[in-house]
C-alpha cells in the first residue's frame, strides 16, 4: 500500500511537470511571437518616420516653392497697378489737353 501511495504521488508530481513544461513552453513561444511582432513593429515605425520624414522635406521645398511664387505673382500686381496708375494720370491728362484744345477752338471759333 505504501509503495502505491509513492508511486501515485511520483505519478501526480511527474504530471504536474509536465504540465508546468508544457505552459512553460507555451508561455516560451508566445514570447518569441511576441519578440517577432514587436521586431515588425520597429522596421514599420522606422520606415514610416523615414517616409515622414522624406515628405515633411518635400512639403518643405513645396512651401518655399509656393513662397517664391507668391513673391513673383505680388510684385507682378505691383508692376500692373503702377503701370495702371500711370496710365490713368496719362488718360486725366490726356482728357485736360484735349478740353482746353476745345476750349480754344471754341474761343478762336467764337472770336474770329
Amino acid at each position: 500500500k505504501q509503495w502505491y501511495q509513492r508511486r501515485v504521488a511520483i505519478t501526480a508530481g511527474e504530471r504536474h511537470n509536465t504540465d508546468l513544461q508544457s505552459e512553460l513552453f507555451a508561455r516560451d513561444r508566445e514570447v518569441m511571437s511576441l519578440k517577432h511582432s514587436l521586431e515588425r513593429l520597429r522596421a514599420t515605425y522606422l520606415e514610416l518616420v523615414k517616409n515622414n520624414s522624406a515628405l515633411e522635406e518635400k512639403l518643405v521645398q513645396q512651401e518655399c516653392k509656393h513662397d517664391t511664387e507668391k513673391v513673383k505673382f505680388e510684385n507682378s500686381i505691383l508692376m500692373l497697378t503702377e503701370k495702371l496708375i500711370e496710365q490713368r494720370k496719362k488718360s486725366e491728362q490726356l482728357e485736360q489737353e484735349n478740353a482746353k484744345a476745345v476750349r480754344d477752338c471754341r474761343y478762336v471759333f467764337i472770336i474770329g
